[in-house]
């Protein structure tokens, strides 16, 4: 399973917000030979890795495009001492990263 350094390095995401700018998907596609939906599924598995499940222990990467170019990525977050449905899901944190980002539409998650 590829990591998030072996895409994109995790301090550029931490530093970006969970969110890859659109010249930088194109970078990312150009120097991996890869179409912008094989950059969206490669990244699926390594942002799981970020999420912070300490309930179910199940982790969940989601990756979106925005209509600027962006790719937004979410992961599912639980908390301690509350019931699951309090979580946050890997495509609502996508969601509030589009809003946070002020992208215009999302074109896929």
């Amino acid at each position: 399973t590829p990591q998030v350094d072996d895409i994109i390095p995790l301090d550029y995401l931490k530093k970006h917000g969970f969110v890859i700018e659109a010249d930088k998907v194109e970078e990312l596609k150009r120097d991996l030979s890869i179409s912008t939906e094989e950059l969206m599924y490669a990244l699926i598995n390594p942002t799981k890795q970020m999420a912070r499940p300490p309930i179910s222990n199940y982790h969940v990467g989601a990756v979106g495009l925005g209509s600027s170019g962006r790719i937004l990525l979410g992961v599912n977050i639980e908390l301690r001492g509350f019931p699951l449905n309090q979580s946050v899901h890997g495509e609502q944190f996508v969601i509030a990263n589009a809003v946070r980002t002020g992208e215009q539409r999302l074109e896929r998650v």
